[in-house]
């Protein structure tokens, strides 16, 4: 039987989780209500185990999106995944969240550049290029920079500019005309899907991304992009 992967990702406002069977099969599952995951989290994981016949016991890697994204929901998704790999001795893979949604749109739009959109704040947002004259070997090292909203809006939609993947539904509240991004716009359901993706991507296997064990869990750091203002309680006592 292959390896049994959990995928989770909380950095978008609704929570998406994916499992790998040992069949290969997939098992996806995607939060119906807003800003829920610490409610939700553990209710979906074990639904998705329950469908594949699995119990937690099986798992032997976890998957966790790195965002960038909602400070809130990816310390819920990283405290999660801690404490799961910890009491099962599993492995923890970190991979960019703006990586994955890209794979998730490149497997059915393999023609076209791809960016990467998501809520920062009221005047900012995320943002990531993923071009076709760069090799998808190379996707992985894209960095996810802070640009102001003005910049994504354009004063005509003529669809000649890249595939424009929004994440979570809160941006089109910050956008005055979301209909005029300059290039066609698309979503994605389940990011956790990506991560399994770009862990079964051969660039991902040929790389040197560290595969945090069980003893240092406590050091995963999600890809917060922006400053962080709030500390850790470790980071807290480092301090003191």
């Amino acid at each position: 039987m292959s390896k049994v992967i959990l995928a989770i990702d909380t950095s978008t406002p609704r929570l998406s989780v994916a499992l790998q069977g040992g069949d290969g099969r997939v098992y996806t599952d995607v939060s119906k209500s807003l800003l829920s995951h610490n409610e939700e989290i553990v209710q979906s994981c074990s639904g998705i185990l329950e469908s594949a016949g699995l119990t937690t016991a099986n798992i032997s890697t976890v998957l966790i999106g790195a965002g960038p994204g909602s400070f809130t929901g990816l310390r819920i998704g990283y405290s999660f995944v801690a404490g799961l790999c910890s009491s099962l001795h599993a492995c923890a893979y970190s991979l960019s969240s703006f990586y994955a949604a890209a794979l998730c749109i490149n497997s059915t739009h393999s023609d076209r550049d791809i960016r990467v959109l998501a809520k920062a704040n009221r005047n900012e947002i995320f943002s990531a290029l993923y071009p076709l004259k760069l090799p998808r070997a190379e996707w992985q090292a894209v960095i996810p920079e802070l640009i102001p909203i003005e910049e994504v809006q354009s004063s005509t939609s003529d669809n000649s500019g890249p595939l424009s993947v929004v994440l979570g539904e809160d941006l089109f509240d910050l956008l005055s005309a979301p209909n005029e991004i300059n290039g066609a716009i698309v979503s994605v359901d389940n990011i956790a899907t990506g991560l399994l993706s770009a862990f079964q991507d051969a660039s991902f296997a040929a790389s040197k991304r560290e595969s945090f064990s069980a003893l240092d869990l406590s050091e995963m750091r999600p890809d917060y992009v922006q400053p962080v203002a709030a500390k850790t309680i470790r980071e807290r006592q480092r301090h003191e």
